[in-house]
């Protein structure tokens, strides 16, 4: 198989930026409450859809967040596919998604050595992932 697609409904949830704590000169990372329900719900939806074998080799990641057009606000006048400038960190988006398929889309995220991510406005809220192997025509 050379790619692999999903669509994850609901509002896209970001990792968040997670405390660390220092104890005996080392740095631990502790993730939040938020960030390992987001994480399992994700991999729960992704399991039954996976892939017989997960990718091996380098892979390319593209990734869209959809968020719902608002009914009013400054915002109501956007259309479907129109980019969404939302105070939402892309980088914290899509390192929930990347981790959520940790095992079991691809062996390890640090396979991905590129792709596109982008915010666009929408009629419904979902996350849209492509993995493809990559070729050096990309």
């Amino acid at each position: 198989m050379d790619n692999w697609s999903i669509v994850i409904p609901g509002r896209p949830i970001t990792k968040g930026n997670r405390p660390q704590v220092t104890r005996n000169r080392f740095a631990r990372v502790i993730p939040s409450k938020q960030a390992i329900k987001a994480e399992k719900s994700h991999r729960n939806f992704i399991d039954p859809r996976k892939p017989i074998d997960p990718f091996t080799g380098p892979l390319r990641c593209d990734v869209v967040f959809v968020f719902k057009i608002p009914q009013s606000g400054p915002n109501k006048k956007m259309s479907p596919g129109d980019p969404c400038a939302k105070h939402v960190d892309r980088g914290n988006l899509l390192k929930l998604v990347e981790d959520a398929m940790n095992g079991l889309v691809y062996e390890d995220d640090s396979q991905i050595c590129g792709g596109d991510v982008q915010k666009i406005w929408g009629l419904e809220e979902e996350t849209r992932v492509t993995i493809r192997k990559w070729s050096s025509t990309q």
